[in-house]
């Protein structure tokens, strides 16, 4: 519970200050209750799912954060939806989270 509330009060707030996403790196250490990257990342996208209305409004008329997460995750994300199937690779996840001992 404790993981779920820093990420619903910092993780947006990261992501829409950043200037690079390649900047971001989430670490979790694995004796604080998070063992594995599954566990994990079902956390992030229930967060993100559940922050969705202001997840939205990162992708702007501007499209600069779209830009931004597509350039990191080599594909085209236009909104909430493509950032949390994006988030679903494995290979883009581990790119912004990481659990260490």
């Amino acid at each position: 519970m404790y993981h779920q509330k820093i990420l619903e009060s910092n993780f947006l707030k990261d992501l829409s200050t950043i200037k690079n996403i390649d900047d971001i790196k989430w670490f979790f250490n694995s004796t604080s209750g998070i063992n594995n990257i599954s566990e994990l990342k079902t956390m992030v996208k229930n967060v993100l799912k559940k922050a969705d209305d202001e997840l939205e409004k990162l992708f702007d008329e501007e499209g600069k954060f779209s830009r931004k997460i597509s350039k990191t995750f080599k594909t085209t994300i236009n909104n909430s939806s493509d950032l949390l199937q994006a988030i679903s690779n494995s290979d883009n996840f581990n790119k912004i989270f990481e659990i260490v001992k």
